[in-house]
């Protein structure tokens, strides 16, 4: 799809207007008396989750693609089997089944569609379920900025969760998991790991990122030797970090294929190709990068695991090289993209001096809604824009 055309600008302004409303209202949670919070964040939430749900089958490429098919699969069965067996068509011209599906997916879409019949409301309830894990994940952390995690959750994620609706709902609780994990709530980190994977099996890279959170912040070793690296200076273990998400991008392929037989095959065509260096993916991510390194100074001394957020952010940039490939490479990007929500907050904050604070913030927040605007709005990313309610 093409980026909106002139006469189509109207149709973006749905998303303008419901970003300010739910930004404005989460930024007024944190203003009002706690008693009157959990109302004013229900508003912010819900009305970013109604957007989603009123939207038409055509906004969102996976919409049509496997949403809409088993929303059908499910108001036409009346058994459990039957369900499962439904088939429909995707992209290519083979035979696709709801029980190839990640089971957490369809499970969901069948409870709400018997329960109410309405694709508005799976559609509602599934933006919920990308939304709400992300909003307990920031509040876990009682000093992170909520209206700026959500602005940039606004900005950055929220049309593609009207896409990719399983992966944006595995990366919302990946991102829970990783606040329990450094918390050392590891049952619930689990969990919340265990639920993500149910949903889309590449979330299995979620413990890739527990493991190397692990790795730089503490300093526990991933060898077999056992040997722990001295936790005083970091940035051995940032290098090694990086070598490794290298060395994962190189071998992606043949990882991919060797993890084949445990269902992980269908991302093979991800993967897969000449991978070509995209200087323009290396671009979008200088922002956000010079900023936490601006920041770093600051945040080092508030928060030590900073150093493992500017790791994510490489990583981002090595796995966002896979657009060269296919796509949908980029996706895998994704799972560490999805960790601005709890840094750039933190980053906006530890700002100095106030002068030049203000003068970054104001630049970062103009990058977000430019890239929103270039991205799903010019370029037609995820094909959400423009916005088309639901007949």
């Amino acid at each position: 799809m093409e980026g909106t055309k002139k006469g189509d600008k109207k149709e973006m302004m749905p998303y303008i207007v419901v970003f300010i409303i739910s930004i404005g209202f989460f930024a007024l949670s944190d203003r009002v008396k706690f008693t009157q919070r959990k109302p004013v964040v229900f508003v912010a939430v819900m009305i970013l989750c109604l957007l989603a749900g009123l939207r038409a089958e055509s906004i969102g490429t996976d919409t049509k693609v496997y949403l809409v098919p088993v929303f059908e699969a499910a108001k036409k069965c009346h058994s459990i089997g039957e369900y499962l067996n439904s088939s429909f068509h995707a992209f290519t011209w083979t035979t696709n089944y709801v029980k190839d599906l990640e089971p957490l997916f369809p499970s969901l879409v069948l409870i709400v569609t018997k329960i109410t019949g309405s694709l508005y409301c799976v559609q509602t309830v599934l933006e919920l379920c990308a939304i709400l894990p992300l909003y307990v994940a920031v509040r876990k952390d009682k000093n992170t900025s909520l209206w700026m995690a959500m602005f940039v959750f606004c900005m950055a994620f929220y049309n593609p969760s009207m896409n990719m609706m399983r992966q944006s709902i595995a990366m919302s609780f990946g991102v829970l998991g990783f606040e329990y994990w450094r918390n050392e709530e590891k049952k619930n980190a689990f969990i919340c790991v265990l639920t993500a994977f149910l949903f889309h099996r590449s979330s299995l890279l979620i413990l890739l990122i527990y493991l190397l959170y692990g790795y730089v912040v503490k300093g526990i070793t991933l060898s077999l030797t056992g040997n722990k690296i001295s936790k005083r200076n970091e940035t051995p273990r940032m290098l090694i970090a990086i070598g490794i998400g290298l060395a994962g991008m190189l071998l992606a392929s043949a990882i991919v294929l060797a993890l084949s037989s445990f269902g992980f095959g269908q991302y093979l065509s991800y993967v897969t190709g000449k991978l070509s260096f995209m200087p323009n993916q290396l671009l979008i991510r200088v922002p956000q990068i010079v900023l936490i390194i601006w920041s770093y100074r600051y945040l080092k001394d508030q928060r030590g695991d900073i150093s493992f957020f500017l790791v994510m952010q490489v990583y981002v940039v090595l796995f966002l090289q896979f657009t060269s490939v296919s796509g949908y490479g980029g996706r895998i990007a994704l799972y560490f993209a999805i960790f601005d929500v709890i840094v750039i907050p933190w980053a906006m904050g530890a700002l100095k001096p106030v002068k030049s604070g203000i003068i970054i913030r104001s630049a970062i927040i103009l990058y977000y809604m430019f890239y929103w605007w270039f991205y799903f709005v010019y370029s037609g990313t995820h094909q959400t824009v423009p916005y088309i309610f639901m007949n």
